[in-house]
């Protein structure tokens, strides 16, 4: 009994001790403040947490359409002298102006995450939610005078609809704030300067009150525009779907063996990253009589959208070798289809097999591939093999770069000050605020107010640049002078900022390089060419939106569901397949020529790309290398918005790369009005050469303008570039 007893008495102390060592640091950490955000690594998670893969506005999603904010955030306030707002106010209406209609309107989760707080009486409701961030940063999400749709430690997705807005009369509106604290002792915690808001998470709307100190920024608040705009597309970009543990309920792989369930897929080990536990099995014939094994991958799509989707499997000699037609089956939101594929090429790499429009989350209709053991060689010849698919999110390359906090650490608006800027408020969903300056009248930019927007772009490339600009009382300049900044050089574009203002307007094309730099930047300075104070000259956000430049119309799956490529074949003649290792699916045609046969006589391929702008394409082809001898005569023809046209091209010249055809007017979209054409008729006898059929590119080019010296200012001449040398230099100019 004694031993018993002076047993639980160390328990019991060494119990304390425990208890002590844990809680006393995390009562010094709860103490201490900091406006940096929480990290994942420091707080307990629920096990349905989801990380956030980027934010929508709380209104209109998802982007706030129909939807204006009258108090912004950080603005002073009227009833609570002293105090800034700390987010902001949304209603239904525009430029700050509500329309009434606002009351029991839906408000939706701006992104993945956790309802903390469902309660409290604000007037109405208020829904705060924790978001985990990718890089483990936690932010919260406030909306407050709702009513409460969702539950406490509910795992809530982005633009799910989680309340709707408090019936409050004409005064309804939603009061929204994101911020990176959910209790912060002297604001809402059991200190909080206020006594109502001591550990009240909702928190109290404004800062400073009741006695406390500094600004709403200060203390953990940000702007919730800003937040949004800065973070709209967050969430992995690559899923990379491996063969390893095969039908587990976690697993993305799945496969089959109903021909001989006592037969698994074969292993082998290669030593490459993916290779490991690569799988194999003999083919089946086409019209074989037995069962068809299979494998799937199907990933756990994050955000819906279009994914490059890549293969991998090994590089062997093993006998019987790879086969030469593996069958993929796509799964996507636009139906099925087929690829075919030559596993005995590029092994041991990825490989691109196409583009898939995946829907949300792991279903196979939604977004899945398949590989079965049928291929079009004789039976138990060749191995199929199933190693790892890759999924690569193509993600939206567009950057905004507002005029919010200029000169400020990672701002990418720099301004330069010689007179007085005005904030401008029009609840313009770009943080709501502008500058306006009087202008200058011909005042050098090194004599003006000037300001400069530097994008932090995500890739080399072309960039439709777009300016925003909000409604003044005060009449805007009529002649902003904007200077574009990019690899071409420099040049300008004059503006009149009374269009349309509240709207995105395209300005110029830019051709910049990655990351950030002066030298891919808009300038805008406060001279023109009106009497000095007579106008305002307006600075707001500019957008930075990457120009698809390149469409590849490859030759596979021909008339298919989806596919840019055609063909005609001649009954009695042979599309054969050619496998030459190359990189637009390895696979091409080959077609016995014809002597002079018009083309209603001859077989036809066509490729009709989908462009994303109107524009000037420079059109190549690429046709591979053969054993027979190629066509010196292909007939391509031509059909864009000029008309038609046919360019005679040697099919002998540089096979397996890139040779420039011409440069086509297309307009946007899909139609054989822009599209080539190409035929197995040639000047040569019949049948003693081969007609090439494979991929055609089309790549955008950019237009110029030049303002020459002798014009006045307004007017301008336009000349079309129409080749580039490697680098970048302008091959061709013509006048438009």
């Amino acid at each position: 009994m004694q031993r018993t007893s002076l047993l639980r008495t160390f328990t019991s102390l060494f119990a304390l001790l425990l208890v002590t060592l844990l809680v006393a640091p995390l009562a010094v950490l709860h103490a201490q403040e900091d406006v940096q955000p929480a990290t994942a690594d420091t707080l307990l998670q629920p096990a349905n947490v989801v990380v956030a893969d980027g934010f929508d506005f709380p209104v209109g999603k998802p982007d706030g359409a129909g939807w204006t904010f009258w108090h912004g955030f950080n603005h002073a306030n009227a009833v609570y002298q002293g105090s800034n707002h700390a987010g902001e106010d949304w209603c239904t209406g525009s430029n700050r102006v509500c329309n009434g209609r606002s009351a029991h309107e839906p408000v939706y989760a701006i992104g993945h995450g956790v309802v903390k707080f469902a309660s409290g009486d604000y007037p109405g409701n208020v829904v705060v939610i924790e978001h985990i961030l990718p890089n483990n940063e936690i932010w919260y999400s406030m909306y407050g005078h709702v009513y409460a749709d969702v539950a406490v430690n509910q795992a809530v997705s982005r633009g799910q609809q989680i309340a709707r807005i408090f019936d409050d009369g004409g005064n309804s509106h939603l009061h929204f704030e994101i911020r990176d604290f959910y209790i912060r002792d002297e604001i809402n915690g059991a200190n909080a300067a206020c006594s109502q808001h001591r550990n009240y998470p909702p928190g109290p709307g404004y800062w400073p009150r009741c006695g406390g100190t500094g600004t709403p920024p200060d203390k953990g608040w940000v702007d919730p525009s800003a937040f949004i705009q800065a973070r709209r597309d967050l969430g992995p970009t690559e899923l990379i779907c491996d063969n390893t543990r095969p039908n587990f309920p976690d697993s993305c792989f799945s496969q089959s063996t109903p021909s001989a369930p006592q037969i698994d897929w074969q292993m082998s080990t290669t030593g490459s990253p993916h290779s490991t536990n690569a799988q194999w099995l003999n083919n089946r014939a086409p019209n074989s009589t037995t069962e068809l094994d299979a494998a799937r991958w199907t990933p756990t799509i994050p955000q819906a959208g279009l994914y490059e989707v890549y293969i991998w499997y090994p590089a062997t000699t093993s006998q019987p070798p790879a086969t030469d037609t593996a069958r993929y089956e796509i799964n996507d939101r636009a139906g099925q289809h087929y690829l075919t594929w030559p596993q005995t090429r590029n092994g041991g790499q990825w490989n691109l097999l196409t583009v898939m429009d995946c829907a949300v989350g792991k279903s196979r209709e939604g977004c899945s591939v398949r590989l079965d053991n049928t291929t079009h060689e004789p039976e138990n010849t060749r191995r199929v093999w199933a190693d790892a698919v890759k999924f690569v999110r193509l993600t939206s390359d567009e950057v905004v770069c507002d005029s919010t906090n200029p000169n400020g650490q990672g701002s990418c608006f720099t301004n330069f000050v010689k007179t007085s800027w005005h904030n401008v408020t029009d609840g313009g969903p770009y943080a709501g605020s502008a500058s306006a300056v009087w202008n200058s009248q011909h005042a050098l930019i090194t004599d003006a107010d000037a300001g400069r927007w530097t994008p932090n772009l995500p890739h080399a490339g072309l960039y439709d640049v777009y300016i925003w600009y909000p409604t003044i009382t005060s009449p805007a300049t009529s002649a902003a002078r904007y200077e574009i900044n990019d690899t071409r050089g420099q040049r300008h574009v004059t503006w009149d900022q009374r269009t349309a203002p509240g709207n995105w307007h395209k300005l110029a094309e830019m051709t910049c390089n990655a990351g950030r730099d002066v030298a891919c930047s808009v300038r805008l300075h406060a001279g023109t060419p009106e009497a000095s104070g007579t106008t305002r000259v307006l600075f707001d956000a500019v957008k930075f939106v990457r120009v698809t430049p390149e469409v590849i119309c490859d030759n596979p799956n021909p008339n298919g569901q989806g596919s840019c490529f055609t063909n005609f074949v001649l009954p009695g003649t042979s599309w054969h397949t050619v496998t030459d290792g190359s990189p637009f699916n390895g696979t091409a045609f080959a077609v016995p020529n014809r002597l002079n046969a018009p083309v209603t006589d001859a077989d036809v391929g066509r490729w009709t790309p989908t462009l994303p702008h109107a524009g000037h394409y420079e059109a190549s082809v690429w046709y591979p290398t053969i054993r027979s001898s190629a066509t010196s005569a292909a007939r391509y023809e031509l059909n864009d918005n000029n008309g038609q046209r046919s360019v005679t091209f040697n099919q002998r010249t540089a096979p397996g790369t890139w040779q420039d055809l011409s440069v086509m007017t297309c307009s946007e979209g899909r139609d054989v009005a822009c599209s080539v054409r190409l035929h197995s008729g040639t000047s040569e006898a019949s049948d003693s050469t081969r007609v090439l059929f494979d991929a055609v590119r089309f790549v955008r080019q950019p237009q110029l303008t030049i303002t020459p010296s002798v014009l006045q200012p307004t007017q301008a001449i336009q000349v079309r570039a129409t080749g580039f040398t490697p680098n970048g230099a302008v091959r061709r100019v013509v006048l438009v």
